[in-house]
């Protein structure tokens, strides 16, 4: 069991006060992290069976959140972003972090405010249990503490939760601790706190993807689970990342991915919902791809020829199935709103580029 706070600790709680305070004061918007999924400023978990991906995944969540693209047809906060790897090393972090900047067009250095922390030879316990059973923070929680306050970061995730917590994953009152510790350090520095997990093989039988004490599940503000498909004939290289919990949207969410160059991609990049939503995700494959071609010295331009830039998208892999005529529209929306344009070269070419490129 964890120990009651002393009068001290209570002394400095938020005080009691009549609801009717709220009168008059200006609503704030819930701050979200990944649009429909995750929550900003709050602590969430993300779970997967062993070598379903969830590491990768992860990590393709915080190089979106740095910059500014979307993750699975989902908008992201844009910010710098921390990620602790308790199983990988620094190599290994590098070969993953390569091909998701290939996939999402961009070089290693526009990584620049991922921060990565490798701690597979050294002990990653943020907290240890007393004798009691209370839980004492370490000396790697005031590192990360300290991290987060020279940083900032938008999202911080913490690979994996059997690493990270050192005490009894069944016993309910030391995870509902560990949840209120980081919970705490999510609201004061508004930052969304990831943990990845392992199911336990009842949660993965029964598809719920929990593990340990329910209270891992119940104290926190959303669950995602990286599972495979129910078809038994599913190819391998296919996976189901699925919304279990949400306290601020509706659960059963489920985003279909596939395997490809080293990383995963949705099966439609385009998301369920509104129009506007979907013209935005459309959007940033353009601009994704725009960013890409250019990258490898491959010019596109805006009339009908061989380098006509919605027909080369739309043959490239990385355009996900977009099909030509929604890359024209978007290309459309992008030249009126003057996020791109047409540079004309010495030869006549007309090329398109960022603006301010």
């Amino acid at each position: 069991m964890t120990l009651a706070p002393d009068i001290e600790t209570l002394a400095d709680a938020p005080r009691m006060f009549s609801a009717a305070e709220y009168a008059g004061r200006e609503l704030k918007p819930r701050p979200m992290f990944v649009e429909g999924l995750l929550p900003g400023a709050q602590v969430s978990t993300f779970d997967g069976d062993g070598g379903a991906g969830k590491t990768t995944c992860a990590l393709q969540m915080t190089a979106s959140a740095v910059t500014g693209r979307n993750w699975f047809g989902r908008r992201v906060q844009r910010g710098p972003a921390i990620f602790l790897a308790s199983e990988d090393d620094s190599d290994e972090l590098h070969r993953r972090l390569d091909a998701i900047c290939v996939n999402l067009g961009v070089g290693l250095d526009d990584l620049a405010d991922l921060h990565v922390w490798p701690l597979a030879t050294e002990d990653p316990a943020l907290v240890l249990p007393a004798t009691g059973g209370a839980l004492v923070p370490t000396a790697r929680w005031s590192q990360l503490l300290a991290a987060i306050d020279r940083i900032r970061p938008v999202v911080l995730v913490l690979d994996s939760k059997a690493d990270v917590f050192g005490g009894n994953e069944i016993d309910r009152g030391q995870a509902r601790a560990f949840v209120g510790m980081l919970r705490k350090v999510a609201i004061a520095r508004g930052v969304a706190i990831v943990i990845l997990g392992h199911p336990s093989l009842s949660g993965m039988s029964s598809g719920s993807g929990s593990s340990g004490s329910t209270h891992w599940r119940n104290a926190v503000r959303a669950g995602l689970y990286l599972r495979r498909p129910d078809d038994e004939d599913a190819p391998p290289d296919r996976k189901i990342l699925e919304l279990k919990k949400a306290n601020y949207s509706a659960t059963g969410t489920t985003i279909s991915l596939r395997w490809s160059a080293g990383c995963y991609v949705a099966e439609d990049d385009v998301p369920q919902g509104s129009h506007e939503d979907q013209e935005a995700a459309i959007d940033d494959t353009f601009l994704r791809l725009l960013d890409a071609f250019t990258a490898e010295g491959r010019a596109v331009g805006d009339t009908n020829s061989i380098i006509y830039a919605p027909k080369c998208f739309a043959a490239d892999p990385r355009a996900r199935g977009v099909r030509k005529a929604a890359l024209k529209a978007a290309m459309g929306r992008l030249f009126a709103a003057g996020i791109i344009r047409v540079e004309l070269t010495n030869k006549g070419s007309r090329h398109i580029v960022r603006t301010g490129a």
